[in-house]
């Protein structure tokens, strides 16, 4: 049975994840976006690699191979297979020690004059409205996600709620979240504007015309990213232990800037509920990690293969760029689901083995299910019903 390790990363410095836009003399600078699956996967592996053999990756760039896999096997030696085949789950944030998580993409705000907004939520209708027309590509049998209290409903935007808090009250489907349960993101990290000037890469000299200005990422003190290390090892404890005593710092998004790597409690964050299967057949998948699907797509079509997707509210699309550390150079951007997207499920027909996904990722690829994308936790739901 695989063994799971949780990480605190704790970054001493402002934290750069750029943006898609491309830095030159055009562009006034970058800003950092929240980090992805696999740019923190990419940086605990590489700190995994490094406590085995600081020069491992200059000798893999000297081999002039492509196949990354195999030939870090070759330069690290056959002992880190282990860490190449490792799958992680985050980032995750955490305050005061409490996992904090996007908040779900169904919930809205609902504004009066006279009244103080109140958080609703949206669940799916039983029979879809006449002229319905569902969104390209949705299966069969696809409907809206309505609340009867919609009104002027708009997104919550930029919240997260604590997982034993209002996300347990979420996913339980008998609870309506109050605005006490949602923590704005800027009460969790701020943007930190920085100015600086563009350098000639013979010279070493500042050039002229091309002052520009970057806006970084600062967690808040009592603020850290959490990543889950999950391995076939039963000694996996031990192994991180030891890359924590050789080196207890790895380098976190651009400008190789530092995060201090320390052993996390546990907690049952992605622990299987025991309630399954629902005994109503009916459960919701929640996107903890942004989610990577088939082509593009904006929903797991293997899940949809063995259950019918009844409704989602999902959001829009994130661009994600990204470093490839052994090879020094961009990666391709690719396109994902934000994390907090909602999918609602209903059995297919003669559907008998399905596992549970709660804890687990949905992402369709193999390799982006290792590296922590669209990472789940599984809830129950009901229709929106006439009164």
């Amino acid at each position: 049975m695989p063994e799971r390790v949780s990480l605190e990363l704790r970054p001493l410095d402002v934290l750069m994840f750029r943006d898609t836009r491309p830095f030159a003399q055009v562009a006034t600078g970058g800003e950092s976006l929240f980090p992805s699956p696999r740019t923190v996967a990419g940086a605990v592996r590489t700190w995994l690699l490094r406590s085995i053999n600081p020069d491992g990756f200059a000798r893999f760039r000297a081999s002039g191979c492509r196949s990354t896999r195999d030939v870090l096997l070759g330069a690290f030696g056959g002992e880190v297979r282990w860490i190449t085949e490792a799958r992680l789950a985050g980032p995750f944030l955490t305050k005061e020690s409490q996992v904090m998580l996007p908040a779900p993409a169904s919930l809205m705000w609902r504004k009066n004059q006279d009244e103080f907004p109140r958080v609703i939520t949206l669940r799916p209708l039983l029979d879809a409205p006449p002229g319905y027309e569902p969104p390209e590509g949705a299966p069969d049998g696809f409907r809206p996600s309505y609340s009867r209290e919609a009104g002027d409903a708009e997104p919550l935007g930029a919240h997260f709620v604590s997982v034993h808090d209002g996300m347990q009250a979420f996913l339980s489907g008998s609870m309506e979240l109050v605005p006490q349960q949602l923590t704005p993101h800027r009460e969790l990290w701020d943007k930190e504007p920085r100015l600086g000037i563009g350098v000639g890469i013979r010279t070493r000299a500042a050039q002229e015309k091309m002052l520009y200005a970057s806006s970084f990422m600062r967690l808040r003190e009592d603020v850290k990213f959490r990543v889950e290390v999950i391995a076939s090892r039963s000694d996996l404890r031990d192994k991180v232990q030891y890359a924590i005593s050789t080196q207890p710092w790895l380098h976190l998004g651009g400008e190789r800037k530092i995060a201090a790597v320390t052993l996390a409690e546990g907690d049952d964050l992605l622990d299987p509920d025991r309630n399954w299967p629902p005994s109503s057949g009916r459960f919701l998948t929640y996107l903890a990690t942004p989610g990577r699907f088939a082509g593009g797509g904006w929903y797991p079509s293997s899940l949809a293969e063995k259950c019918r997707l009844v409704s989602a509210v999902i959001g829009s699309p994130e661009a994600v760029p990204g470093w490839d550390v052994a090879f020094n150079r961009p990666l391709q951007t690719q396109h994902a689901v934000p994390a907090g997207a909602v999918y609602f499920w209903e059995p297919a027909d003669g559907e008998q083995d399905l596992q549970d996904p709660h804890g687990k990722s949905i992402a369709d690829d193999p390799d982006d299910q290792q590296a922590g994308w669209g990472v789940c936790l599984r809830g129950e739901w009901d229709y929106v019903r006439e009164r």
